[in-house]
């Protein structure tokens, strides 16, 4: 009988210190589960800090060259109306007669992005220079400008379609 109390005694001992040690090591899981969660809460508010700042910056220069465009076409706007001679403005007469009937179009808003956004795409430069197609080029400009807005929010585009398909007479696409 002393035999078995001596032997349960034991068994609740190595239990106590199995309980007691299993205890630690799940308390320092946790302790390591809070540090990277910290820390990846860190890098994303670094992340995220750094990404306003971008976007102030690039607001601030856009405003600053609309401002100077302004102030261009203002003074421009007085030059021509002091040239009573009727004379096209020296910036109309550089223009080549293509960009002026594409005043509006898709190539125009390219243009602005690639001006004032820092966009780039050699496609979507190819594509610009094309004759026609004004509606499939407005369509990739969309298409250009929700990629990168959803890249910018950090976003998923896993449920976006940007499938296309070109119908028409054979070699159309």
């Amino acid at each position: 009988m002393k035999r078995n109390l001596d032997l349960e005694a034991q068994r609740l001992s190595r239990q106590d210190a199995y309980s007691k040690d299993l205890q630690e090591i799940q308390d320092e899981i946790e302790h390591h589960r809070r540090l990277i969660k910290y820390m990846t809460e860190e890098e994303e508010q670094k992340k995220t800090l750094a990404q306003q700042r971008a976007d102030v910056e690039g607001l601030r220069e856009t405003a600053m060259r609309m401002h100077q465009m302004k102030d261009a076409k203002d003074s421009a706007a007085s030059t021509k109306a002091e040239n009573h001679s009727g004379a096209k403005h020296v910036e109309e007469e550089n223009r080549p007669a293509a960009d002026l009937d594409l005043l509006g179009s898709a190539r125009e808003e390219w243009e602005y992005l690639k001006q004032y956004e820092g966009a780039k795409s050699e496609p979507l430069d190819e594509l610009m220079r094309m004759i026609g197609l004004e509606d499939v080029k407005q369509e990739f400009v969309n298409i250009k400008q929700k990629v990168d807005t959803t890249v910018r929010q950090n976003a998923s585009l896993a449920s976006e379609r940007f499938s296309c398909a070109m119908l028409g007479n054979p070699g159309t696409g």
